[in-house]
């Protein structure tokens, strides 16, 4: 048997950045762990949306109310 001790680096063949397109900051819900094997249409991200979704009904009850003055 033989064996080798090296050191080194390792990097992906393939690398992707991913960069949220919403300013602010967002709480992750859930995350791929590194190191997995990943396929088109694979959920690696989820995002907590509740901030973002109480932005959208407070526009939309402001929408609202304005129309209702005019």
């Amino acid at each position: 048997m033989v064996s080798v001790v090296e050191g080194g680096e390792l990097s992906a063949v393939n690398e992707t950045i991913l960069r949220s397109e919403v300013d602010g900051t967002a709480r992750v819900i859930y995350i791929i762990p590194e190191g997995s094997t990943v396929k088109k249409g694979d959920l690696l991200v989820e995002l907590d949306a509740s901030e973002l979704i109480d932005r959208i009904n407070q526009q939309q009850n402001r929408f609202r109310t304005q129309c209702r003055n005019l």
